[in-house]
């Protein structure tokens, strides 16, 4: 934080007396008749966060699964971008499958859609994107605009192509927003 404070003579004055006390600096002159100026700055760092309403969402039947969406918020004070990355690349299958089993998934892929709204120029982040191809995905930032506690969605759709292996099926999907630079 800086503040300065000055105060200055409108007529003859003698020479200013500074005092520096506690980060201030203090200038004043004597006179008769006097202004006082005060500037005052404070410095207000950019800061994201995110937080998802549940921390587990269950798909349910995966042979079955429709798109499931979870909400979560999206705080930035400052234009940002986001990162997704995946675990496993897909939902993965505990099991240990016997070789010559190719026509069993062990591995599903999912297809995953991002939604933030903006404001302070209001707009939105519209994304797509498959688990499998993360790494190299595209992903928007929010230009010149900024998230105020703003209610998000990330849709989950299972990509299943073939007959799919008994068990349950995990990944790890992170989030991350930062500041632009």
């Amino acid at each position: 934080m800086f503040l300065r404070l000055c105060m200055s003579g409108r007529q003859g004055s003698s020479s200013p007396t500074r005092i520096l006390a506690a980060g201030f600096l203090l200038v004043s002159t004597q006179s008769n008749a006097a202004d006082l100026k005060l500037n005052v700055s404070y410095d207000n760092p950019q800061a994201c966060s995110v937080a998802f309403e549940a921390e587990t969402l269950a798909l349910g039947a995966l042979a079955t699964a429709a798109a499931t969406a979870v909400g979560f918020q999206v705080s930035c004070n400052a234009p940002f971008t986001y990162k997704l990355k995946s675990e496993n690349g897909a939902l993965l299958n505990g099991v240990s499958i016997a070789s010559g089993s190719d026509a069993i998934e062990v591995l599903v892929p999912y297809k995953i859609d991002v939604s933030i709204p903006l404001q302070d120029p209001v707009g939105k982040i519209e994304d797509a994107c498959l688990s499998e191809a993360l790494a190299s995905c595209n992903l928007s930032n929010s230009a010149s605009s900024i998230a105020a506690a703003t209610p998000s969605t990330l849709t989950i759709t299972p990509q299943p192509s073939g007959v799919l292996a008994a068990g349950e099926y995990r990944d790890k999907l992170t989030i991350s927003i930062e500041p632009q630079p």
